[in-house]
């Protein structure tokens, strides 16, 4: 006690509060990331002052990203394979009605960015590691927490990494004619004939793209994020191409009127529009993956709302700007609604020639490996936001830094584990191997849900906000998150039981640990 009261007398009161805070390892200027300096323990302060639940001795992640990588990660996170399939997945189910779909895309956009805004508040005023596991540990309480942090780590982001990676695989191997080209889909979005779908060779390639890009990002994590950055420029480079040369191609020339004179019957079953929305939540979904870096980003009170915002309306722009360039260049009356990928390839081969088909193929391929790298950069910081609160299984083990990379190289292992339980039941439900009808359609359901607590929590315990952030945002958000919920059910009926049969199995396992937590701690006592 001599000691502070000699520091406070010789530094002043300002001074002697950050002496205090260099000594607990914490600092609220954004300088440092996860627990402050290097060499410092990992818990963080919030802006009322709070330190994180739990400490780790050694070393702990820093801030390595800037603004660039954040909107990279938000862009990069969103644009996969969706764009390019859910246009033509769209048109067909609504039978091409152009304003229809321009429809979809902006309501699905403007729900989007009712998650983002709640969200960009939290960012604002909570930067502890985990992004989701954070909000809900404050707005809900620790043991909802643990379970969003659990869905997270264990299903969602690993899930979408092996799915985007075998999207990679079945397009790399279309790209050299490793099997015949050319695949025919169903209304849905899945094949029915062409190559096959889940060949060996796919899942060989899948499953090298998955390590590849986790060597990089564990070694190298700048690398890394140089890898976002490079990817995101040129998965947009086709959107904007076809966005601005078909629009303009399509007036010229009259084929823009002349589809929009050509529609016919939709094929989704039920509500066309509802499935139109659907289709566009899968392709907007990933936005929430840079939360997850909220302790590793410069200055996250500030980049971070920046990122989700701006990285958003660029997103929805870009995909209604392509989504009328592939309506305009495309050729609706000889399609016809045949449920096949021709319409997207037939429009690229109108504009840019013969060899606009491969092109477009290898820039999927480069889309889909960006995306994957994404979500392969906060799939292991996911399993370091649960130990670092004493959470899930061995968190000694999965809270430890690399002093190397500065990453968590353990949690990262274990999320490639996921990712590889999660590519083998893909590959046994795309084989035909299981009855599970289920597709990559369905995931916004879970995230969804995810949501509405946060949401619900800002309501009730966010007191410092403005009125509109903290009341008339997130019941425009839940509003959003219950009607996505709703259409996807209608849409997909079925298919979302089953997924949510293997999420409750998912959420079962994870249930035990808290358990043998508290008969441990109990023994202790």
């Amino acid at each position: 006690m001599r000691f502070l009261k000699r520091v406070a007398q010789k530094k002043g009161v300002k001074n002697f509060m950050e002496e205090m805070n260099n000594l607990g390892g914490s600092s609220d200027t954004g300088d440092t990331g996860g627990g402050g300096s290097a060499n410092a323990t990992s818990g963080t302060t919030e802006t009322n002052g709070e330190q994180a639940s739990s400490q780790t001795a050694g070393v702990n992640l820093t801030r390595k990203y800037g603004l660039i990588v954040a909107i990279c990660m938000v862009v990069g996170s969103m644009i996969g394979s969706g764009i390019f399939f859910r246009t033509e997945m769209i048109l067909n189910a609504i039978g091409a009605n152009l304003w229809l779909g321009i429809l979809a895309w902006v309501i699905g956009g403007l729900i989007t960015i009712s998650f983002a805004y709640c969200f960009a508040n939290l960012a604002t005023r909570h930067e502890k590691s985990g992004g989701f596991v954070d909000y809900t540990e404050k707005l809900v309480g620790k043991r909802a927490a643990y379970f969003v942090g659990w869905f997270v780590a264990t299903i969602y982001f690993p899930f979408s990494a092996a799915i985007l990676a075998f999207v990679a695989a079945r397009f790399t191997i279309e790209l050299f004619a490793i099997q015949e080209s050319r695949f025919i889909t169903d209304a849905y979005g899945e094949v029915i004939a062409g190559f096959q779908f889940a060949s060996g060779e796919t899942m060989a390639i899948a499953v090298f793209y998955m390590i590849a890009l986790y060597v990089i990002n564990m070694l190298a994590p700048k690398i890394g994020g140089k890898i976002q950055v490079s990817t995101t420029v040129i998965k947009v480079i086709p959107l904007i191409l076809m966005g601005v040369v078909g629009v303009i191609a399509g007036l010229v020339n009259g084929t823009t009127i002349e589809n929009v004179q050509s529609g016919f019957e939709g094929t989704a079953d039920g509500n066309p529009f509802f499935f139109a929305l659907v289709a566009t939540a899968f392709a907007f979904a990933g936005w929430e993956t840079v939360t997850s870096l909220n302790s590793e980003v410069k200055n996250s009170k500030r980049n971070l709302p920046i990122a989700l915002i701006f990285g958003i309306l660029l997103v929805i722009a870009l995909y209604i700007l392509y989504f009328v360039g592939v309506f305009s260049a495309g050729n609706i009356e000889a399609w016809g609604g045949a449920g096949t990928t021709a319409f997207t390839y037939g429009a690229f081969e109108n504009i840019f020639g013969s060899v606009a088909g491969t092109i477009l193929v290898a820039f999927i391929v480069v889309s889909c490996l960006g995306t994957t790298n994404a979500f392969m950069m906060v799939s292991g910081k996911a399993f370091y936001s649960l130990s670092v609160r004493d959470e899930g299984p061995a968190p000694r083990v999965f809270k430890e830094v690399d002093k190397h990379s500065n990453m968590p190289l353990q949690g990262s292992n274990l999320a490639l584990l996921f990712m590889a339980l999660w590519l083998g039941l893909w590959f046994m439900q795309s084989s035909g191997w299981t009855a599970m009808p289920w597709t990559m359609l369905i995931v916004p359901v879970t995230v969804n849900l995810v949501l509405i607590p946060i949401f619900v929590g800002m309501m009730l315990r966010e007191s410092g906000m403005h009125w509109f952030n903290r009341f008339v945002a997130p019941v425009i958000a839940i509003a959003g998150s219950v009607f996505m919920i709703g259409a996807t059910i209608y849409t997909q009926e079925l298919t979302v039981l089953w997924y949510l049969i293997i999420v409750a199995g998912f959420m079962a396992v994870g249930a035990i640990f808290p358990i043998v937590k508290h008969f441990s701690e109990k023994k202790e006592c």
